[in-house]
């Protein structure tokens, strides 16, 4: 997935020429006709597929291939394409031409994920928490970040060992001070690792 005022430069800072998003064109099925940086406190709606609000920035975006699956409802880009996808090779590309509110480009990241086959580390995790699997010679390790402002509480699909107290009983359930941090081991009766959770009601 690419986002917009994406493909204007190349790494040493030189913009492409020809046109945007310069390289990825070909790949994205569109060009970028013109940028709309919207006003501080200003947003648009969006319609179709994914429908709700986005603001920053929008794009008038001219489909060459790709499929459009939201459009701008209001502003001057009215009815002009905001999300496209686009089949490409064996894989698809899809472009956001505009900031989506925080709910809609999750379900947006959503279906770009499932598209592709991959799966979450932790499925229904808490909003704001994330989770990392590391694996290596000493074992499997379960990273899980709160980056939001709350304790929450998150639970396991099977049970894990706190890496940092490994004589602590394994959990199914961790909780997560506010910006907390938990560094699991396991999954618990897994071999390698040793089991896994962290701090919270078993």
């Amino acid at each position: 997935m690419v986002s917009f005022f994406s493909g204007i430069v190349d790494g040493c800072d030189r913009v492409h020429p020809g046109g945007y998003p310069g390289p990825l064109r070909e790949v994205l099925g569109l060009r970028v006709a013109e940028f709309w940086p919207l006003a501080e406190g200003r947003s648009v709606a969006l319609a179709g597929r994914y429908a709700g609000r986005a603001d920053l920035w929008a794009e008038e975006i001219v489909p060459q291939g790709a499929r459009v699956v939201a459009s701008f409802v209001d502003g001057e880009l009215a009815g002009r394409p905001a999300v496209t996808r686009h089949d490409h090779g064996r894989g698809t590309a899809w472009y956001v031409g505009t900031r989506p509110e925080p709910a809609l480009l999750r379900a947006l990241l959503d279906d770009v994920r499932a598209a592709a086959g991959v799966a979450p580390v932790l499925p229904g995790l808490p909003a704001g928490v994330q989770a990392a699997v590391r694996e290596g010679a000493g074992g499997r390790y379960l990273f899980l970040l709160n980056h939001g402002s709350r304790a929450v509480q998150v639970a396991l699909p099977e049970p894990w060992r706190d890496a940092l107290a490994p004589r602590a009983a394994a959990v199914t359930r961790v909780a997560l001070a506010a910006r907390g941090v938990a560094v699991l081991t396991g999954p618990a009766g897994a071999g390698g690792g040793g089991g896994a959770g962290a701090g919270g009601a078993g």
